[in-house]
């Protein structure tokens, strides 16, 4: 299952809509406020979570990630999600792809 959090409010991936994620991003940031976004992948071979924007900064992984598990890292980071400005169509588009990866 892969999860996606947007300040607050958890969606499940799959009846997730992409404009409905593209507003919640753009209506906080046009308002000033900082927007945390969260994705969780939890499947039998991936327990792996990955966080954008303005969220608390958490323990790192007490492991080395899984080899599908490295993956969903390479791909947050070759979108470059991991820090910066948070862009919704790049997440958007890590999204996309994360689906053909699990």
């Amino acid at each position: 299952m892969i999860t996606v959090t947007v300040a607050g409010m958890e969606q499940p991936l799959e009846g997730l809509s992409e404009s409905w994620l593209h507003e919640q991003i753009r209506r906080r940031q046009k308002a000033g406020e900082s927007v945390c976004v969260q994705v969780g992948v939890h499947t039998p071979d991936i327990n792996v979570g990955v966080s954008s924007g303005a969220c608390p900064a958490g323990p790192g992984g007490s492991r080395r990630p899984k080899p599908k598990e490295q993956q969903v890292l390479d791909l947050w980071s070759h979108f470059g999600l991991g820090h910066g400005d948070l862009n919704s169509g790049k997440l958007v588009a890590f999204l996309q792809r994360l689906r053909s990866l699990v």
